[in-house]
């Protein structure tokens, strides 16, 4: 805990002094001129900043758990020759052992600054091992994605440049081709999930709901003109949970608003909507006027930002219409989920009504 910290610290400091820049670029500080490309490069490299100090964050959080849990991942891909119990003395040393014999020692030396001493020696400590954790991570996680993309097809040039040239067209389809998002309910369990990932027997016809993205739209079009060719298949976007295997369940306890707000982009999620667990109505509700709310609170922040930096009424209505405009695929979500919302409580109705005349 004391490391992510430290960590969380870090983090806000160099924000902080990233969001001062801002203002002495912009000239409020001490009433100058503006340098707006200087300003333009200190407002862009935010979000970059944040999501890397926010994956530091996460790879903070999980360096803690992996120390709780007995060194899972350095014992078995760093250190797998040695004992679990020379493991765990070497750890212990590091970050008990002899940060307190510094403390120690620097008392009995009547070092004035012995807290300074101790407490980089303790922080250079950890950050050693937190290096070669991040560095086991980053080297296993990219080796996998290596690996995937290097055995994708059976033909495929396994060359390094070839392979990397694969890695980049792979992100740009990705990135700007054209997206089709489904919705649909249906029936089943949860150990037979296998039916919410392909229609089936088992799904509502009359409450599938697809989504074509505006660029999808648009090169269907040219597809019809002649203007493009379309090579390849539509086929399903995977996210990092597919990957995992991991079955995004939610249910009335494991619902939560903050899921809700910060839920990433293409995120995909199995609502359970009949049962014990099933996600009430109070919650989906909720889930909508969170999902509105988070829009227009961000457009708002925007706003406020741009008058605290005085950037005038032109350019700041101009920019807040830009928001909005980027905002529109947010609102469009919003609606999406209080269509679904309907759908659900209008298939709880027929199923409350089919139990009703069978009994």
């Amino acid at each position: 805990a004391f490391w992510t910290g430290f960590l969380f610290v870090f983090s806000m400091q160099v924000l902080l002094f990233l969001f001062l820049d801002l203002a002495i670029q912009l000239g409020i500080t001490d009433k100058s001129d503006a340098k707006w490309f200087s300003a333009l490069g200190a407002l862009f490299g935010i979000i970059p900043l944040i999501h890397g100090l926010a994956s530091g964050m996460v790879l903070g959080g999980a360096f803690i758990g992996d120390t709780w849990h007995g060194h899972m991942l350095i014992r078995n891909f760093t250190l797998r020759k040695y004992s679990k119990a020379f493991v765990e003395w070497v750890f212990f040393s590091f970050f008990l052992g002899l940060p307190l014999f510094m403390i120690g020692c620097t008392m009995l030396a009547q070092t004035d600054d012995w807290w300074k001493i101790s407490g980089m020696f303790w922080v250079l400590s950890i950050a050693v091992f937190f290096i070669i954790f991040v560095v086991n991570v980053l080297f296993y996680e990219m080796r996998a994605c290596w690996e995937v993309v290097r055995n994708r097809y059976d033909d495929d040039n396994d060359g390094l440049l070839h392979v990397l040239s694969r890695c980049i067209l792979l992100r740009q389809v990705a990135a700007y081709s054209g997206k089709m998002t489904r919705s649909y309910i249906s029936r089943g369990t949860i150990e037979d999930v296998e039916y919410t990932d392909k229609k089936s027997d088992n799904l509502v016809a009359e409450t599938i709901r697809e989504k074509i993205s505006l660029r999808a739209k648009i090169n269907a079009i040219f597809v019809k003109w002649g203007w493009f060719l379309q090579y390849d298949e539509p086929q399903r976007y995977y996210s990092v949970d597919d990957a995992r295997d991991v079955r995004p369940f939610i249910t009335a306890h494991t619902w939560s608003l903050e899921k809700i707000f910060c839920r990433p982009k293409n995120s995909r999620y199995i609502a359970i909507i009949k049962g014990a667990g099933a996600v009430t109505r109070a919650q989906m509700k909720s889930s909508i006027i969170c999902s509105l709310i988070g829009s227009f609170l961000v457009i708002f922040l925007i706003m406020a930002l741009l008058v605290y930096l005085q950037a005038g009424t032109a350019a700041t209505m101009f920019i807040v219409a830009l928001a909005i405009v980027i905002s529109l695929p947010n609102f469009k979500s919003t609606y999406r989920l209080y269509s679904v919302a309907k759908d659900i409580m209008f298939a709880r109705t027929e199923s409350k009504n089919a139990d009703t005349a069978v009994e």
